[in-house]
């Protein structure tokens, strides 16, 4: 397949003062999410650290994007300058929010993007397992059937 027709799903995270934080998720095609990886400031930790320890949106002068990467409980910030044309092709594109880090960080689980905490995928198991039937008025769909 061609790397032209790929995209990576991205959360890229801004922080504008004390608790106030945007976070833009884009799909980037994949040529030119690796061309802006081949030079890059890397911090890993807690995310809620992480995020409060970003410099400010006023002290940010060039392009300088922070890519965001969760797993379990860690995180990891990808920091990039881009080009003027990477900026100009994708800021149409995509959806933001902004708000407070509890906000940016419900709005991640939200979306998909965060492999919850180990915790709370053992506690969710835990309780499936716990309550196996099906919820009422629900029904099973014959394979011929279209997914929705």
């Amino acid at each position: 397949m061609n790397d032209t027709n790929n995209y990576i799903s991205c959360n890229i995270v801004e922080k504008f003062g004390d608790d106030d934080f945007s976070l833009w998720t884009v799909d980037i095609k994949e040529a030119n999410y690796k061309d802006a990886m081949t030079d890059f400031v890397r911090v890993s930790g807690d995310p809620a650290t992480i995020l409060n320890n970003l410099p400010t949106e006023k002290s940010n002068t060039a392009n300088v994007l922070h890519f965001m990467f969760i797993n379990s409980s860690r995180s990891e910030i990808i920091s990039i300058e881009v080009a003027d044309a990477f900026i100009a092709y994708y800021h149409n594109q995509g959806c933001s929010v902004r708000g407070s880090l509890k906000d940016i960080m419900d709005e991640i689980k939200i979306s998909g993007r965060l492999i919850v905490e180990k915790e709370s995928v053992i506690q969710t198991i835990r309780d499936s397992k716990q309550n196996p039937s099906p919820r009422k008025n629900s029904k099973v769909r014959s394979k011929s059937e279209p997914d929705l």
